[in-house]
């Protein structure tokens, strides 16, 4: 069910970006190219900027844009960038949350 709902949502999305496409010529291949062009797009330097991570069956990680700040590190609720809210740009290298720089269970939250 879950994923019937994302994969309606993807397909909605793709039509909004992309006008004058028609479903009878588009194949699913396309849509997750372009689904992960999206995602690539968000943030070159974070790779969890501007994502959600949907847990589909309670199992399986699926990242899905979500044109905003959303940090996908966080999957039990939004939180911003952390980096963003105190004003600085978002890079994976120096993120707090990040655990390569001793990231805490509290600067993850």
């Amino acid at each position: 069910m879950l994923l019937h709902a994302m994969f309606d949502e993807l397909v909605a999305d793709y039509f909004s970006a992309k006008p004058g496409s028609l479903p009878s010529k588009t194949t699913v291949l396309e849509l997750l190219q372009w689904s992960h062009e999206q995602t690539i797009e968000v943030c070159m330097s974070c790779r969890f900027y501007g994502v959600a991570v949907h847990m589909m069956g309670g199992t399986i990680p699926v990242i899905v844009p979500t044109h905003g700040n959303q940090c996908g590190l966080i999957t039990n609720a939004h939180s911003p960038c952390a980096m963003e809210m105190r004003g600085e740009t978002p890079d994976w290298k120096t993120c707090p949350r990040n655990p390569a720089n001793n990231g805490t269970a509290e600067a993850r939250q």
